[in-house]
């Protein structure tokens, strides 16, 4: 087996500008099927017998955008589900706890806040 490192390689480089070459080539006949007429495309001899019609040139993107925002949403919910509440035992103060001390200096030493000013 290869080693696994993280630096630069040079069959890295290769397959990363070939992957960015191929995807802009994808974008660009995306955006030729998307912004050219049918009849032009059905009369064409480009070998291609079927094209899909005009109404995935707008769902497609849109499909990925709202599966982003529910991804957001999704990782957003799993995160304040897995955070304790406010009267768990796990957010009260212990004997390790640092109490803010009164001090009138504009920069406040290093301490734990109360949840009450939270």
């Amino acid at each position: 087996m290869g080693d696994i490192a993280p630096g630069p390689m040079p069959e890295r480089a290769i397959y990363g500008y070939v992957l960015y070459l191929l995807s802009f080539i994808a974008l660009f006949v995306y955006m030729c099927w998307a912004f050219i007429p049918s009849s032009w495309l059905v009369n064409t001899p480009l070998w291609l017998t079927y094209w899909p019609t005009k109404y995935w040139a707008v769902a497609i993107p849109l499909y990925c955008c709202i599966a982003l925002c529910f991804y957001i949403g999704l990782y957003i919910l799993i995160s304040m589900r897995s955070v304790a509440r406010l009267d768990s035992l796990t957010t009260m103060q212990d004997g390790f706890t640092r109490k803010m001390p009164q001090t009138s200096s504009s920069i406040k030493p290093i301490s734990d806040i109360n949840i009450r000013e939270i």
